[in-house]
């Protein structure tokens, strides 16, 4: 029976009724990145087994330059990096599909003092962020523009807390606040 609303009509018309009471979060957009950089990058295979990375980052908001390197060795896994007079050594260990320990044993020439220690982290393409009264995620994507060029991106997306809430104009929230994109990085990577 349609009329009474026992049939499919109503029963979509008290659906559609139902969806116009329900508060959801929103979503804002914060499209102005904190930093760009462009990262110069050659990419050198010494030896056949290692991978060395040389570049350089220019920021033009600051007008500086720093250097970079890294040393990956794909027979152990490690990664060997010069970040200013710190020679580190560092190492991921999967301890299972989630997790990983990552050891780092490090060397300031400078100050002449060593450095081993490990840490726990999450192994996953979203980086679930903390230090934070609201959670989220935090990502890093390179897109291809061609052969040598890319753009690379690093966001953040808050997420609103997962609340229902009900109130006296008839009608239930799901979500306090509102999902927040956050573009903090735009870089422009050119491979050599």
């Amino acid at each position: 029976d349609v009329e009474s609303g026992g049939g499919d009509g109503g029963m979509l018309s008290n659906i559609f009724g139902m969806m116009k009471h329900i508060q959801t979060p929103g979503i804002r957009w914060d499209l102005k990145p904190e930093r760009t950089k462009i990262k110069f990058r050659k990419r050198l295979f010494p030896l056949g087994l290692t991978r060395l990375t040389v570049g350089a980052d220019f920021d033009p908001m600051a007008g500086e330059w720093s250097v970079k390197t890294s040393w990956k060795d794909t027979v152990i896994g490690g990664h060997l990096n010069i970040h200013g007079t710190e020679l580190a050594m560092t190492k991921d260990f999967r301890m299972d599909d989630r997790n990983a320990l990552s050891l780092k044993a490090a060397f300031d020439w400078h100050t002449k003092k060593s450095l081993i220690g490990f840490t726990l982290k999450p192994v996953m393409g979203l980086n679930a962020r903390t230090g934070s009264d609201r959670p989220g995620f935090s990502f890093r994507k390179r897109v291809p523009l061609n052969e040598m060029l890319q753009v690379e991106f690093d966001s953040l997306i808050e997420i609103p807390e997962a609340t229902y809430t009900t109130s006296s104009s008839s009608g239930f929230c799901l979500g306090i606040g509102d999902f927040k994109c956050d573009l903090r990085e735009l870089n422009l990577v050119v491979e050599l």
